[in-house]
């Protein structure tokens, strides 16, 4: 007579049953391979079989339906038309998003409802892994949305900064730089209003030496008229000071005019009509200048008529006119200021020009 087998030890035991299947686990397979669903309608997500089962994560379901045969690895489902490769590469499924790509008749650059590809739905997820696979296997990066951003468009503005590395490093985006969307912004542009100052200083490096900067920005505020006031103005209009500190340490012109029609309107300008005295204090130590060349001083002025005492320190400087002094005067005393403006004015630095003007008479 033959004796049962001892019981396993107690640490065996546990760990078998740890590594046992769940019942969720079980129900999601189920649904996943059911036949239930179809290839085009499935469930309460509008998933089909593939899809379910990327989204799932189930790596045993995709590979069971995809070995079964018979459904479209394309075919696309839901309101925003994903396809298996869209919803893995969405959730991170790393896994699911191999065994797709070993399927022969799986279209790595087809795009969804938004015009997003595999790689523009890995990005917005902020999946690297699935990223790199995709590239590795010849994803497209020339591909643009239906708001016309490419790949390094979507990761600069929504600050991936791996994703942003990963692009640069696997295609030449040489060409693609100055590829604007459809609201006429560039990669550094959509950096910029991401606000990124390390994703910035990545690209600045690829595609700018520092000896370029400056040539850049001028041809890009000449060329482009009001769809483009530079890198500098958009810095500005978009509060990112950490990204305008990059930019001057990269070497670009302050005082470039950010429009061809009128030489008053400058970043330090702007800067002090949006009221933003944290950027008028980094573009005055970055020596942009407040003056025009006949001594006018149209920020100035502006700050007087609104009484920006604070930004009237910073901007009255000894090259400014004394007919720009005695209009700013004239301003800050409809606001009850004159004095403060006269303490300022005989404290400000001389010079040759203005030195007369020590005790300036009102």
């Amino acid at each position: 007579m033959s004796l049962p087998s001892p019981p396993p030890e107690n640490r065996k035991r546990k760990r078998s049953v740890e590594h046992q299947p769940t019942a969720a686990s079980h129900k999601q397979l189920k649904i996943a391979t059911s036949t239930a669903i179809n290839n085009t309608n499935s469930n309460n997500n509008n998933l089909g079989q593939l899809c379910w089962a990327c989204f799932s994560k189930s790596e045993a379901a995709l590979r069971i339906l995809l070995l079964k045969g018979g459904l479209d690895p394309n075919a696309a489902h839901g309101q925003d038309q994903s396809t298996p490769l869209h919803v893995a590469a969405t959730v991170g499924f790393l896994n699911g998003v191999d065994q797709l790509l070993q399927h022969p008749e799986v279209d790595v650059n087809k795009v969804d409802a938004h015009g997003n590809t595999a790689i523009h739905r890995a990005i917005l997820g902020n999946n690297t892994s699935c990223l790199q696979l995709l590239l590795e296997n010849g994803s497209r990066v020339d591909i643009q949305d239906k708001n016309g951003r490419l790949p390094i468009h979507l990761a600069a503005l929504y600050r991936r900064s791996d994703c942003v590395s990963l692009l640069l490093s696997f295609a030449d985006h040489d060409d693609l730089m100055d590829k604007r969307t459809i609201a006429n912004r560039t990669v550094v542009e959509e950096c910029l209003v991401g606000g990124s100052a390390s994703i910035l200083k990545m690209l600045l490096k690829h595609i700018l030496p520092s000896s370029r900067c400056h040539h850049h920005d001028q041809k890009e505020s000449n060329n482009n008229n009001n769809n483009n006031h530079g890198w500098i103005g958009t810095a500005v209009y978009w509060n990112r000071i950490e990204c305008l500190k990059v930019l001057i340490e990269a070497g670009l012109d302050v005082n470039t005019p950010l429009s061809t029609q009128d030489p008053s309107d400058t970043a330090l300008h702007r800067a002090v009509q949006q009221r933003k005295i944290d950027m008028v204090r980094c573009l005055c130590a970055a020596k942009a200048k407040a003056c025009l060349p006949d001594g006018s001083n149209p920020p100035l002025l502006y700050a007087a008529s609104h009484g920006f005492v604070d930004m009237i320190r910073l901007l009255i400087t000894p090259d400014t006119s004394a007919d720009t002094i005695r209009q700013a005067y004239l301003l800050m005393d409809t606001l009850g200021l004159a004095d403060r403006f006269v303490n300022i004015v005989r404290a400000r630095p001389s010079s040759s020009s203005t030195s007369s003007l020590s005790s300036p008479s009102f």
